[in-house]
């Protein structure tokens, strides 16, 4: 879903320079003309077969908002509710329409953008002091304790077992989450 929200960018320029073709058109030439590395390439090209060949509202609908939940952003309804407004309406005004998304769409990423590159940083330094400070703890623990006493008492007891393995463990959801939040989704949230 990430990577789909940041190539949805890429689909709506393109669609706005066909926006004087049909919908399913504007679509198919967007597919074809897509790199086969954006994950939208197969979605755009069902949703254009969807636009030629639908026969119910119903249908139409469900499509679109397949489309628009796998991508999982408001700018993917936002475009959706373009798309199928040409469709019904006629595409006079899709162009404007895709425009104005495409601006909010940049300047929405230029904010991501600044925003991660801010708190990289901070991101990286609570995943790399955790790991620090048991590394140091460990090493301050052998030294007064002595190697040979630490790594029985850590290695050999239930306790000592438990408390690395919750280590462990909570240094790998902290990593986890660092890399989620080093990578948000192109949306307005």
């Amino acid at each position: 879903k990430v990577k789909a929200s940041y190539h949805l960018l890429d689909v709506v320029k393109l669609v706005s320079k066909f926006a004087n073709l049909s919908v399913d058109a504007a679509l198919e030439k967007t597919a074809f003309l897509l790199n086969d590395n954006n994950v939208l390439k197969r979605p755009v090209q069902r949703l254009s077969h969807t636009f030629s060949a639908y026969s119910t509202e119903r249908e139409l609908r469900y499509e679109t908002k397949r489309f628009a939940d796998m991508v999982g952003t408001t700018f993917a309804v936002q475009f959706i509710s373009d798309l199928v407004y040409a469709e019904r309406e006629g595409n006079r005004s899709l162009k404007s329409s895709l425009m104005a998304l495409i601006h909010a769409m940049e300047q929405q990423k230029d904010v991501i953008i600044q925003a991660k590159s801010n708190s990289r940083e901070a991101i990286q330094l609570g995943f790399y002091v955790n790991t620090l400070v048991v590394a140091i703890c460990i090493v301050s623990v052998m030294f007064v304790l002595d190697p040979a006493i630490y790594i029985k008492l850590q290695f050999q007891t239930k306790i000592g077992l438990a408390f690395i393995s919750f280590i462990t463990i909570f240094m790998c959801i902290s990593f986890a989450l660092s890399v989620l939040l080093s990578r948000p989704r192109l949306d307005y949230y």
